[in-house]
């Protein structure tokens, strides 16, 4: 076990008692033999400290002498060696290694007891550091299962509104409530269902045929939001910022629209072509001021900076359009293609990752769930990219969640959902990974 002196006033207390929800303390299960607690606080600064343990002792508290904003713990199988760490404080490194995924990982905050996660909690998700080393990662496989909508209609968006629950986008019924458990209709009179987003201050904003807007702190109480007319119909692409960046919304139409929302009044920034047979757009939101929308124009990508638009084009040797677009914060931008092609951003350039093994299946929608990277949607198969995106990429068989093609797909609650069908057949498929500690996945 640590010793008390070693540790710039970090502590070990060996209780009896259950969890504290304090954060000047973290609980550790007794079967531990590898702990890492992370704590970031109000400043922006983050701690990251490294214990071992034996293993076969009573559940404990690491305790802390500073109470932080945030705190999580991660709990291991295997010594800190066995992940070549050591004890002690761990250094944050921009070029760093990602923190190997733990057994258990708890997390808290300043006005929240400790809950259980399923992978490594934000902020601390993207946390690289000097010591460790790269490991061989290994496939995650799923389980899944489906649910049947039984709605007439065809999905346009799901969003997740609360823990385990989820709203999908119904053409032309409107809102439904999706859980595990099932599906139900919501009686939310003249609601958009064309496109939503949920913020990350939970806000949501839903728009419809006309560049309509609704937006609400929940499902249960949306309200108009003044806007001016907009010509948008058919599929539409919406991305909002993020953080406590001032409030915009981005839209990509089907009829080559790329429009802004600043809370008041819609105003289109670019005029391009019809998008291609299919109708798929894609839009995300870059920075204040700043996005990327692709299908609007193509084969090219359309980059709009603080009303200046610049277009782009991909580095393919084959005729292929752009059609899907994500910024994801430990990945960069990545663009998928209907010809199957995954691309990101490096150094002002697209460049293409893995093309000489992807499948040929359009890449519809492009997730993050945890360290991993997962892109596809058509024929209800997605790929899997693990690793970091920015310096390597290890590519994985074709995951099969459907056999109907993926027309929405989110990660919440550390399950990948999804969406897709027509009709009577339209359907909501959970995606569960079967985790593996990095301990066992050790070669």
């Amino acid at each position: 076990m640590p010793s008390s002196d070693r540790y710039a006033g970090l502590v070990l207390l060996v209780v009896a008692c259950s969890p504290s929800v304090e954060l000047t303390r973290a609980p550790v299960a007794g079967d531990t033999r590898g702990a890492v607690l992370l704590r970031a606080f109000a400043s922006g600064d983050v701690a990251a400290d490294a214990f071992d343990f034996d293993g076969n002792g009573s559940d404990t508290f690491l305790a802390f002498g500073s109470s932080a904003a945030t705190a999580a713990v991660l709990e291991y199988d295997c010594p800190l060696s066995d992940l070549a760490l050591s004890e002690g404080r761990m250094t944050p490194a921009p070029d760093g290694h990602l923190l190997p995924a733990p057994r258990r990982a708890r997390v808290a905050t300043s006005n929240a007891g400790w809950i259980e996660q399923p992978a490594i909690p934000a902020p601390f998700d993207a946390l690289r550091i000097r010591e460790g080393v790269d490991r061989p990662p290994s496939c995650t496989t799923f389980t899944t299962s489906a649910l049947p909508i039984g709605i007439d209609g065809r999905a346009t968006f799901l969003i997740p509104i609360a823990p385990g629950r989820l709203v999908l986008g119904l053409q032309p019924p409107g809102l439904t409530e999706v859980t595990e458990a099932g599906v139900e209709p919501l009686r939310v009179p003249g609601a958009p269902a064309r496109a939503a987003v949920r913020r990350d201050d939970g806000e949501l904003w839903f728009v419809g045929d006309g560049g309509r807007v609704a937006r609400g702190p929940d499902i249960d109480h949306l309200t108009p939001a003044t806007s001016s007319s907009s010509t948008a119909s058919g599929n539409i692409a919406l991305a909002s910022s993020r953080g406590d960046a001032p409030l915009e919304l981005f839209m990509a139409t089907q009829e080559g629209l790329l429009q802004r929302f600043d809370g008041s009044a819609w105003v289109t920034v670019f005029r391009g072509a019809p998008a291609g047979p299919d109708g798929r757009v894609g839009v995300t939101w870059l920075g204040p001021g700043q996005a990327i929308a692709v299908g609007i124009e193509p084969p090219n990508v359309v980059r709009y900076t603080n009303g200046a638009i610049g277009l782009e084009t991909l580095p393919s040797l084959v005729r292929e359009a752009p059609i899907a677009v994500a910024s994801l914060a430990a990945h960069g931008v990545l663009i998928g293609t209907n010809q199957g092609t995954l691309y990101r951003e490096e150094g002002g350039r697209w460049i293409a990752l893995l093309a000489e093994q992807t499948s040929f299946a359009s890449v519809r929608q492009i997730v993050a769930l945890e360290s991993q990277v997962y892109y596809g949607g058509q024929l209800g198969l997605l790929r899997e990219t693990r690793e970091d995106l920015r310096r390597s990429a290890i590519d994985c068989p074709s995951i099969p969640l459907e056999t109907r093609s993926i027309e929405a797909l989110v990660a919440h609650d550390g399950v990948l959902v999804g969406t897709g069908g027509v009709g009577t057949d339209a359907f909501v498929v959970f995606a569960r990974p079967e985790r593996v500690s990095a301990c066992r996945a050790m070669p």
